[in-house]
């Protein structure tokens, strides 16, 4: 199927989780790169990948 055959909602709806995960990946590695300079947070940084490469999976599925 097409992005166009998708009802006008449900593409819309799918932009703005678009946006909000593209904002969402824009902070998580904000921070990363924070924490990254920051000495013995190896564990947090260690999370924040993970959840870094979760939103990144959900948008390209999307």
């Amino acid at each position: 199927m097409t992005e166009q055959s998708k009802p006008p909602d449900q593409s819309g709806r799918l932009k703005q989780d678009n946006l909000r995960l593209s904002h969402d990946l824009a902070q998580l590695q904000t921070i990363a790169r924070i924490i990254v300079d920051e000495p013995g947070q190896a564990d947090l940084l260690i999370r924040l990948s993970e959840h870094i490469a979760r939103l990144l999976k959900t948008k390209r599925v999307m």
